[in-house]
């Protein structure tokens, strides 16, 4: 219902202009409660509106009985039933159970906590797209518990998810999800009480850093059973950096007044003292130079022309290279000049040398060498293409004797240089399982057809594919499922 300004703001109750609703000013409200204390009842419309002193139109009566049955009053207070899930609904339950402020957790259908918000990464935006498509269940570190039975001589264990019990039920209160756990077979049946505490108006208990869950195991057979949880979680710290640096993974237990657990942590690893950086060209000191192609010295990287970073990162050490590719001498055919590099002589007491080579492939002539009593024990090219792959030449069967390394390029056509990154004399040299090198999927087991016949050059594929970019591919051939 609805009033003007002069029907229902006379004198000092003003409201803003325009069609309003009716609402009480405080002096209407104290006029109405001490109508209301002297009268007890107001009977009509127009002593409503004398107490209000609006106009009799704006008021309305709302008569004492209101013929609502006792039925109907008492459904306003029955709690209803909860909905209870089971079944391919699982997968698509999330409700948070992250303690307060420490990221995004979610306690699933199955009684599996995931998402774990907890790498300090930017938050995902909302979108009706995850209603059309909702996330399911995912989790960046296994962890999870596993029930352990002992009855009649027997010993099982099953997980406590959907994958380890046929009948799970998920029922949803928040702030406390319940999940019932049975199965055939198993003398035990479980209940998972998981919740982040939440108490109205109190702030100190509604955001602790903590998740709660809370087991309860119940026989249901005719016979003793001895029964116990186990937990168990993966280190989850530092999950994007330990695939990029040496890091020790360690956790210890711990045990308070109050609590008892585990304490994840990590730690920069320690150096093995094994590896010996045998060149990272600083310049040519040491070295014999013959020939001009590999110029006056090391190069850094960024000086290279852009050509040669046409197929993305060169993957380079340390940011210098040595390269027979001699723009800065023979700009108008650097694929022309020749030279060769011949290191100092040095006793072999590591197992393997290792380095990083791209460009031509021409064996023995593009390439390179490690001698042994004037023969070539270990030998490796590029593969025609600019990023460097890594090599390592096996000298195990020659230790103790004296050895030199050549970098070669007596090739003056196209492809005819060569480059080399850091050298290293190592104890354990980095193993490349696959390079792709090659046209097929020889020694692959292939399903469907999304990968196409073989390995694909960075050249070939379509220009929608290199938006971003360079592929930063380690060699000439890399595989896809992008089945252009």
């Amino acid at each position: 219902m609805t009033t003007t300004d002069q029907d229902c703001c006379p004198g000092e109750d003003c409201c803003p202009s325009g069609s309003q609703p009716l609402s009480l000013s405080r002096r209407g409200f104290l006029a109405l409660s001490g109508a209301g204390a002297a009268t007890t009842v107001i009977a009509s419309r127009a002593q409503a509106a004398a107490a209000l002193g609006v106009d009799e139109s704006c008021v309305v009566l709302v008569p004492e009985d209101k013929g609502l049955s006792k039925e109907w009053i008492a459904g306003l207070r029955h709690r209803g039933n909860p909905t209870v899930s089971s079944g391919k609904a699982l997968k698509y339950i999330g409700m948070p159970v992250g303690g307060g402020c420490c990221g995004e957790l979610y306690l699933g259908g199955d009684g599996t906590l995931w998402r774990w918000d907890i790498l300090n990464e930017p938050a995902n935006g909302t979108s009706d797209v995850a209603y059309a498509q909702p996330p399911e269940p995912f989790a960046p570190f296994k962890q999870g518990f596993v029930l352990r039975t002992k009855a009649g001589g027997s010993t099982r264990t099953w997980t406590l998810d959907a994958a380890g019990f046929d009948d799970v039920r998920f029922t949803g209160q928040y702030p406390i999800g319940r999940v019932d756990y049975t199965t055939a077979g198993c003398p035990v049946a479980v209940t998972l009480e998981a919740f982040s505490p939440f108490i109205p108006l109190s702030t100190d208990d509604s955001t602790t850093p903590a998740t709660v869950l809370v087991y309860t195991l119940r026989n249901t057979s005719r016979y003793s059973v001895e029964a116990e949880l186990l937990g168990f979680s993966e280190n989850p710290v530092c999950l994007r950096s330990r695939t990029s640096r040496p890091i020790t993974l360690s956790g210890k237990a711990f045990s308070s007044e109050n609590a008892r657990g585990v304490e994840f942590s990590a730690a920069a690893a320690a150096a093995t003292g094994d590896d010996v950086v045998f060149e990272d060209w600083q310049d040519f000191t040491g070295w014999t130079v013959e020939g001009a192609a590999f110029g006056d010295g090391p190069v850094q990287v960024n000086a290279l022309p852009a050509i040669v970073s046409r197929y993305g990162d060169l993957n380079v050490h340390n940011g210098r290279i040595v390269t027979s590719y001699d723009f800065r001498g023979n700009a108008d055919n650097p694929d022309g000049s020749t030279g060769k590099l011949t290191s100092k002589p040095f006793t072999i007491d590591h197992d393997y040398v290792q380095t990083r080579v791209s460009g031509g492939n021409n064996p023995g002539t593009t390439c390179v060498n490690v001698v042994v009593d004037g023969a070539v024990v270990g030998t490796a090219t590029g593969s025609e293409t600019e990023p460097l792959l890594p090599v390592a030449f096996d000298l195990r069967p020659h230790k103790g004797k004296t050895a030199t390394i050549e970098i070669v390029d007596s090739v003056t056509a196209a492809w005819g240089h060569v480059s080399v990154d850091q050298i290293l004399l190592t104890n354990a040299p980095d193993i490349i399982v696959e390079n792709w090198e090659r046209t097929t999927y020889d020694g692959w087991t292939v399903e469907g057809t999304a990968f196409g016949a073989g390995p694909v050059t960075v050249d070939e594929v379509p220009d929608g594919m290199k938006r971003f970019g360079g592929f930063n591919a380690l060699g000439q051939r890399f595989v896809t499922s992008y089945n252009y």
